[in-house]
């Protein structure tokens, strides 16, 4: 034990000395000004109880299962309904829709002649609130596929599995954010309510996708899931935030020494978010054009503007700026917000500043983040109240995994099918067999 404590020290020291050499290159001094002087950093004021807007908490729990050809996931969806007051209800409590959806997403690649085809079910078990009926999912399968058809490639330019099961992943995500836009509206419509939507995570999840000929993102996706034109659903991500937990290491410490710079601890010690620096971003500009012209550094300029803002819907114009925030002054947390457009941009070897997109997403911002704060669980990192309390709504935990399990065993096994039987062995769990013991 002492040796190891030994090793380990020696190992925090060799750490240590590379931070520190990294921190002193150039470019890498050259993004933390960057990024020091694009946010402006503002108390977590607290907002008047009876006063604060409603929020609602938005969560899946799901289980992936994986296979070289296919996969299944089995998931719930749920969501919390905060109110001015602080007070939490689920959805049945509000609506006559069903507390949690549960959906099964099935996901395959099977080679056709000369190239290979992606397909997409989705199951629902019973009425939902994201698709209503049981019927609706068929067909939005068929839609799903109708779209996707030809994304798989041919032999010459076949994707990778790695491709499909990010892809998978990705419509999980969609279905995701589907659901929250969906209960929004079923709560004013029904209600007259207009809350503001808080997802777990980022909202950066699409992946990269090499075009070759492909002509939809995942906001035409996205539309399907809720049967509405990319416009109507574009303008429905006004009212959406995704909150992260993690994120790169570099982001936590520059923000951790962002929040660090101020001498006062917020307003009553609450913590502090940030919005962009109108006249910092000024500054921004210049340092990169800095650099551009006397290191030609394209890459680093695009590399660090992605920080900022990142490009989320391609074909739509759809981007998703990023804010560090701290509410105990020990755990950063990222907050993400949709955009129409760019708010730095780089173009034609320019660089863009969109002053009329920031003083937009800033009040948004300044209008949301007090208020969402307003009320916080009493647990690790002190985020907003409803945002870890949907999770136990909606956790896929180890009975319901193992019922799923060991349905899906003996649905195959009964089958008397032989071929099944290498599945049933790749789906269990609990059955642990090796060569040569029983």
């Amino acid at each position: 034990m002492d040796q190891l404590v030994r090793v380990l020290r020696d190992l925090v020291e060799d750490l240590k000395r590379d931070y520190i050499d990294a921190s002193s290159d150039l470019f890498i001094r050259a993004r933390s000004e960057i990024f020091s002087r694009f946010y402006r950093v503002l108390p977590l004021t607290p907002v008047k109880p009876g006063s604060a807007g409603d929020f609602i908490f938005v969560d899946a729990g799901f289980k992936s299962y994986q296979l070289d050809v296919a996969m299944i996931i089995p998931m719930q969806i749920g969501g919390l309904y905060r109110d001015g007051n602080g007070n939490l209800a689920n959805v049945r409590e509000l609506t006559d829709k069903p507390a949690v959806d549960t959906i099964i997403l099935y996901t395959s690649r099977r080679r056709r002649g000369s190239g290979f085809e992606f397909s997409a079910k989705v199951k629902c078990l019973d009425k939902t609130l994201l698709f209503g009926e049981r019927g609706r999912c068929e067909e939005i399968s068929i839609e799903l596929n109708r779209l996707l058809r030809g994304i798989a490639g041919t032999d010459k330019k076949m994707r990778t599995s790695r491709f499909f099961v990010k892809l998978a992943k990705y419509l999980e995500g969609l279905l995701e954010l589907a659901y929250a836009i969906k209960l929004r509206r079923a709560l004013r419509e029904e209600l007259g309510l207009n809350p503001m939507v808080v997802l777990d995570g980022s909202l950066i999840k699409w992946f990269s996708v090499k075009r070759r000929g492909i002509d939809f993102d995942g906001l035409d996706i996205l539309s399907i899931l809720l049967d509405n034109e990319p416009g109507k659903v574009v303008q429905e991500l006004d009212n959406v935030f995704g909150l992260a937990k993690t994120t790169k290491f570099t982001t936590i410490a520059r923000s951790y020494g962002l929040f660090l710079s101020r001498k006062d601890r917020g307003v009553m010690g609450r913590g502090f978010y940030t919005i962009i620096d109108q006249k910092g971003v000024e500054h921004v500009r210049e340092k990169l054009e800095e650099l551009l012209e006397g290191y030609a550094a394209t890459d680093f300029v695009m590399e660090t503007i992605k920080l900022f803002n990142r490009v989320i819907y391609d074909i739509h114009g759809v981007y998703v700026v990023r804010f560090p925030l701290t509410s105990d002054y020990s755990n950063v947390f990222i907050l993400d917000t949709y955009t129409r457009g760019e708010v730095v941009g780089f173009k034609d070897h320019k660089l863009r500043v969109d002053y009329e997109q920031i003083s937009r997403v800033n009040e948004k911002l300044n209008r949301a983040v007090p208020s969402l704060y307003t009320y916080r669980s009493r647990i690790y990192g002190e985020p907003p109240y409803g945002y870890m309390e949907v999770d136990s709504v909606v956790r896929f935990g180890k009975d319901l995994s193992n019922t799923v399990e060991q349905l899906l065993i003996g649905v195959m096994g009964s089958s008397g099918d032989a071929s099944l039987q290498p599945l049933i062995q790749a789906f269990s769990s609990t059955i642990r067999m090796r060569y040569g013991y029983r």
